[in-house]
Order: structure tokens, then sequence, then C-alpha cells
């Protein structure tokens, strides 16, 4: 079994807004009770998790022996404007010091935006001497455009105090490993997060003194991807000076951990094509002798999955953002244990949210005996369908995941919070 920690659940302005706080007579429902203790769990940060596993690794003793160590595997996801002021706080309550690896999302600054503060785990190697950070090609050309002295150290400027990276680029759909066999396997799956202009030109001829392969250094046989080019042609656009540029989705990564956890933080579509990897994802094992060992993706007739964690921004639908209803029918598609909803903005409080997941789960006769205006009214958005456990998320949320070795019931997962 895994923990999984939420280091933040709000959407990119996080709440409470300033604008509510500052206005004597707001009408906000949300952000005014982040002042009192009973409305702690408003207080959200930008969409952020943490996944801790305890594994045991064989390790030279010094002697020319062999000895085993037990200690705790670390993955962050998405490190954003608000992931400092969320590590400060989480880190020591959980007992958390060293990251093994940092996932990104997509390029937006709620997940890239904390990069540079890592500094403080790599710096004279305080905590670790560098950070491995996993990320997809469009989102590293986008980190090479906008931050270039975390791609190359030469560029740094000042004091050139800056973090320490090591980058590993990955693709949809090709599962890869951290920590090992007994760690985690991790399949991205690309989904929608809105729409995008076509691409600017990517910055050329950068030094990348800090990008680092394979991918797969601790899994023998896994697919390596090739480095990622320095220098890339424009994208051709093949629109007239009178017509707007054609707009196309925008894809941020999800990602499937050991089968039994799917984590969405920021979807607005989830593509026909993806679903047979995310209902089917490719399992690992081994064949050959341990000095050998072969890792192979093969296809389970289903997943097992007992946890999905999926983006809501508000009840309605919004251009990069899932509403309600689209969550829900994703859950129902998924078919998971327990459903746990994020992202959200201030439209909605969590006793609120926590009244319309409570719903959900019940018969759709009952929902007439809701008396809140606003939940109701986001229940009536709700399409016909089955009941499904659902409940929001909220910043320091720890929940417990079986996984399938485990032989556990998924009526053990388990959580606690602040």
């Amino acid at each position: 079994m895994f923990e999984f920690i939420f280091n933040g659940t709000a959407t990119s302005s996080s709440i409470p807004a300033i604008q509510c706080l500052t206005d004597p007579n707001t009408t906000c429902k949300t952000c005014p009770t982040t002042l009192t203790p009973e409305g702690k769990k408003n207080i959200r940060r930008n969409t952020s998790g943490i996944l801790r596993k305890r594994i045991t690794e064989v390790l030279d003793d010094g002697n020319g022996g062999m000895e085993t160590q037990e200690r705790d595997l670390v993955i962050v996801i998405d490190v954003g404007k608000t992931f400092l002021q969320a590590a400060m706080e989480w880190f020591p309550k959980y007992g958390l010091r060293k990251i093994d690896a940092v996932l990104l999302t997509h390029s937006h600054a709620d997940a890239t935006n904390g990069l540079d503060d890592l500094r403080g785990w790599t710096l004279n190697a305080a905590i670790q001497s560098h950070l491995d950070i996993y990320v997809n090609a469009p989102t590293f050309n986008e980190i090479k455009r906008a931050f270039p002295y975390l791609v190359s150290s030469g560029l740094a400027t000042g004091g050139g105090a800056v973090p320490e990276f090591r980058w590993h680029m990955i693709e949809d759909s090709v599962s890869f490993s951290v920590g090992g066999e007994n760690g985690f396997w991790i399949t991205p799956v690309a989904v929608d997060h809105g729409l995008q202009f076509p691409p600017p030109k990517p910055i050329s001829n950068i030094p990348l003194d800090r990008i680092h392969g394979p991918l797969n250094l601790d899994s023998p046989g896994t697919r390596t991807p090739a480095p990622i080019s320095t220098s890339q042609p424009a994208a051709t656009d093949q629109t007239s000076p009178l017509e707007p540029p054609r707009r196309e989705p925008y894809k941020c990564l999800s990602f499937i951990f050991n089968n039994s956890l799917v984590y969405m933080s920021d979807v607005s579509n989830i593509p026909d094509e993806q679903w047979p990897t995310l209902l089917q994802p490719p399992t690992q094992f081994e064949m050959g002798s341990p000095a050998a060992v072969e890792h192979v993706n093969v296809r389970p007739t289903r997943a097992n999955h007992k946890v999905f964690i999926v983006d809501v921004l508000r009840p309605f639908p919004y251009a990069s953002h899932f509403g309600l209803d689209q969550a829900v029918q994703a859950v129902r598609k998924m078919g998971a244990a327990r459903n746990y909803i994020l992202g959200f903005n201030h439209d909605m409080n969590h006793d609120q949210w926590t009244a319309i997941g409570e719903a959900i789960g019940q018969p759709r006769e009952s929902w007439a005996q809701c008396t809140d205006p606003d939940v109701k009214a986001a229940l009536d958005l709700v399409s016909e369908g089955s009941a499904a456990w659902v409940r929001p998320a909220f910043d320091g949320l720890r929940i417990v995941i079986p996984e399938p070795e485990d032989g556990l019931d998924a009526s053990l997962v388990d959580g606690d919070g602040q």
C-alpha cells in the first residue's frame, strides 16, 4: 500500500480570494470562512499531490557484502505558485523531507512556478544533491523558454544560486518506474485542458547541461524516449492573414500509479482514445531470472483502481476544467471505489461540496430533500446514472491506498487530514 497526500486542492488563483477578503460587503460564502477555525478546509492552494511508499533497498554494506535498508520513496506532482507555502505546512506534519521525483502535468504557472523554490532542497546539498524532474516535451520547452537557467545553469545571473535538476523526458501512454520494481509504476495519460493557439517557435541553442537519461536506469527493458531536441522548426500556420489561427486542445498529463490510483488534476475533456489506457493500463511484471529482469507491458481485463482523483472547478462547465456533470460521468465510467474531486474555485465551500458528494452516492430521488439552493442547483446539472462514492478533497488530506497485490478490499481505503 501507499499514501497520497493532497498538497493543494484549488485552481490557479487559490482560495481565499483577495477581492473577497478585502470587500466588507462581500457575498462570497467561501473566502470569509477561511478566517475562522471552522473554515480551515476552505483554505486551498494550487493542486499538487504527494505520494509516499515504504520500500526496501539492497545496498552495498561497504565490506564486500550486501544489506537491506527500508526508506520512504516520495514523489511530488506539480510545484505551482503556492507549492513552498504548502510544503512548509505538510512536510513537517507528515515527516516528509527528501523528494525522489517531481512529476509535472503541464506548463501552467500553477504547476511549474514553484520550481525555483526547490533550491531549498538542493543548495549546498541541504537535503539532497539534485532533484529528478519528469516532464513531457511541450512542458520542457515552455520551461526552457520561461526559465532557461533552470535548464542550463550557465544562464543563471546574480549569485548563481539555482536548484540542481536532472530532467527526464516522458511520453503519453509510455509507462516508467520510479524507485525500481517495488516502487511506483507510472503511466502518463494526456487529456485536454482547454485550448491553445499554435505554439511559438522554441528558443534554440541553449546548452542543456543538465538533461540526464536514459529515462529508466532502474527499469531495464522499459522504453526510453529519445532526448528532447534543443532546436525545432516553428509550427507552420496554414491559416490566411484574415483568419484567426486554428486552436488545438492543450494537453495536460494525468497519471496512473501502480494501477491503483488515477490522478487527473486539470481536464476539460478525456479523449475517447485515452479511455482504453485509463481502464486497462499496462501492468508491470517480471520475466526471467533476478539477474536479468525484463519489464513487459500487458493489459489486464480491467484495472482495479481504488481511487480516482479528478478536476472540478465549479458546478457549471468551464473552457479548461470539468464541471460537476462531466466529472460525475468520468467517475461512473472509471468505476473506482473512492473518488475525490479537487481544483475548486470559490463558488462553493467545502461543506457544500461534501453535501453534493454525499447526494451523488444516494438514489436520485433523495436529492429532493436538499435544502441548500446552491447545492440543489448543482445537483440539477448532474445527468441520470448510477450512484458513486464522491467526496471533496482538502489540503492536507491523507489517504492510504491498497495495491492489487495487497489483497485488501477497496473499503480499507482510509484517510485523515487537519
